[in-house]
């Protein structure tokens, strides 16, 4: 199953779905040093972005949002 992450800060969240077999696609934080620190441990590259003015309509199809 497809996992977008937002407010995904470093990754905890994303790293316990991945354990338990879901596929991180997409990641989203305002803080450029989480943003960072994510795209350095998950296979997914976060991007940084203020999701109180994000268009969720952009999103990626997926099965889980988190």
């Amino acid at each position: 199953m497809k996992v977008i992450d937002l407010f995904c800060g470093p990754g905890g969240m994303s790293t316990s779905f991945e354990q338990a077999g879901f596929e991180i696609i997409e990641a989203f934080d305002k803080d450029k040093w989480a943003v960072e620190t994510f795209s350095a441990n998950h296979k997914a590259n976060a991007k940084q972005a203020d999701l109180g003015e994000f268009d969720f309509s952009q999103l990626s199809d997926c099965d889980v949002i988190v």
